[in-house]
C-alpha cells in the first residue's frame, strides 16, 4: 500500500524492499521534530496546538495537539550564525508567492522558515469560513517555529522575525503581545521584529500596548477586504504608550497590492469579510461587539461576503523600499553591513489568493471558537 492508500503487487523481491524503504523514509521525514541541533534544512515537521480563541487568551493549554511543517533555507553563502524570518500565509494557504520570498531573504543572507498551517490539519484555505482555523492558532504554530530555529546552529535566536500576509499578517502583528508570549511563547525568547501585510486590526485586545518588539504595518489605503482605518488606531494607541509601531499605507492600494500575477483589480464574491466589525476583548476569552458591548453571536451579522484584491506596482516599489529600513535589533547581516530586511527586485505577496475556486484570503481574525461570546469576526 502506498501513502495514497492503493495496493501495489510487487512482482519481485527487490522492488518490495525498495517500496517498504521509501516508505519508511516518508514516514521519518514527517516524524516532529523538537530541535535542530543537527542543523537540517529542508522539509521539518514539528508539534504545535490548535487553541480556540477563548482557550488561547485563556492559556488553555490542554488544547488539541497538531503536527504540521515548514520548509527551511539557509542561504548558501552564510557564515557564522545567520538571521532568519519566519513566513505566514493568509488563507489559501502556502502558494507560489513563498519561493520569492525566500530566494530575495536568502539572497540577503537572510534564512527562511515557511510554515504551512493548513497541510497538517487537512485544511485547504480558510477564505470562505475562518473558522476552519483561527488565527489564535496559527500564532501557536509560529511561536513552535521560534523555538525550533533558536535550536538551530546556523541561526541566531536573536534575529529571527516574523512577516505575514493577510490572516498571516494578524498572526505577525498579534504574536508581538508580551501576553500572548508569556503564555504560549518559548521562555526567554521572542521575535525581534513584526511584519505584517495587509492584517485586520479590528479586534481591541486587553493589555494590547504591551509588545515586545518593533511593529512595521504594510497597508493599502483602498483596501475593502481588512482596512487600514483600524491599523492606524492601533498605531495610535501603541505610539501613545511608547511603542516602536508604525504603519507604511500606500495609496490606491488594494488588498494583495504586491502580487505581481493578481490584475489590477479583482472581486471576489466568497469570501468572508469582516471590516464592518469591532471586537473588544472584555475579559480574557470573551469578546464583545466593541461599539455596543453585547455578545458576539455565532455569526455576527455585521460579517459579509465579497472583496477586492489587486496588484498595484507603485505600492509594490515603495513596499520594498520600505522594507529596507525595517527595525529588528536589527535583522543585521554582519557580512553585509547592512540592516535590510528586504531589498529592490520583484517580491511577492501572497499567492494571488484568489486561486481557491476564485476566493482569496479573509479577514476574520483569532476567529474559528464556536462560542458564541468568545467568538470574533476580525483578521483575515
Amino acid at each position: 500500500m502506498d501513502l495514497a492508500g492503493r495496493t501495489w503487487r510487487a512482482g519481485f523481491p527487490g522492488f518490495s524492499v525498495a517500496l517498504v524503504g521509501f516508505v519508511l523514509s516518508a514516514c521519518s521525514l514527517w516524524q516532529p521534530r523538537t530541535d535542530l541541533a543537527d542543523g537540517t534544512t529542508g522539509t521539518i515537521a514539528f508539534q504545535t496546538q490548535t487553541p480556540t480563541p477563548g482557550d488561547f487568551a485563556r492559556r488553555n493549554l490542554d488544547a488539541p495537539a497538531a503536527v504540521i511543517w515548514g520548509e527551511l533555507s539557509i542561504p548558501r553563502s552564510a557564515s557564522g550564525r545567520v538571521p532568519a524570518v519566519v513566513l505566514v500565509h493568509g488563507s489559501s494557504g502556502v502558494g507560489n508567492n513563498m519561493p520569492g520570498w525566500r530566494s530575495e531573504l536568502n539572497g540577503m543572507g537572510v534564512a527562511t522558515f515557511i510554515v504551512d498551517s493548513f497541510g497538517g490539519r487537512g485544511i485547504k484555505e480558510t477564505a470562505t469560513d475562518q473558522s476552519r482555523l483561527a488565527t489564535s492558532g496559527m500564532i501557536v504554530d509560529a511561536y513552535r517555529a521560534l523555538a525550533l530555529l533558536a535550536t538551530h546552529p546556523a541561526i541566531d535566536r536573536n534575529r529571527i522575525a516574523v512577516m505575514g500576509f493577510s490572516k498571516g499578517g494578524a498572526v505577525a502583528l498579534y504574536s508581538s503581545l508580551t501576553r500572548f508570549q508569556r503564555d504560549w511563547g518559548p521562555p526567554g525568547l521572542h521575535f525581534a521584529a513584526h511584519l505584517p501585510f495587509y492584517p485586520s486590526c479590528g479586534i481591541q485586545l486587553l493589555d494590547e500596548e504591551q509588545v515586545s518588539a518593533p511593529i512595521r504595518i504594510f497597508h493599502g489605503a483602498a483596501d475593502d477586504w481588512t482596512p487600514v482605518g483600524p491599523c492606524r488606531e492601533y498605531v495610535e494607541r501603541l505610539a501613545r504608550a511608547g511603542v516602536d509601531a508604525k504603519v507604511h499605507e500606500f495609496a490606491g492600494a488594494l488588498h494583495g497590492f504586491d502580487v505581481p500575477t493578481l490584475p489590477a483589480s479583482l472581486y471576489l464574491p466568497g469570501v468572508q469579510n469582516g471590516r464592518r466589525c469591532g471586537v473588544r476583548e472584555q475579559s480574557p476569552g470573551i469578546f464583545v461587539d466593541a461599539a455596543t458591548g453585547a455578545p458576539l453571536s455565532e455569526r455576527p451579522a455585521c460579517v459579509t461576503y465579497g472583496a477586492t484584491v489587486g496588484y498595484q506596482a507603485r505600492a509594490h516599489r515603495e513596499a520594498v523600499a520600505r522594507g529596507q529600513g525595517v527595525p529588528g535589533r536589527d535583522l543585521r547581516v554582519a557580512r553585509r553591513g547592512s540592516s535590510r530586511l528586504v531589498h529592490g527586485g520583484p517580491v511577492g505577496g501572497p499567492r494571488a489568493d484568489a486561486s481557491v475556486g476564485r476566493h482569496a484570503q479573509g479577514s476574520r481574525g483569532m476567529d474559528g471558537d464556536r462560542g458564541a461570546r468568545r467568538r470574533h469576526p476580525h483578521g483575515s
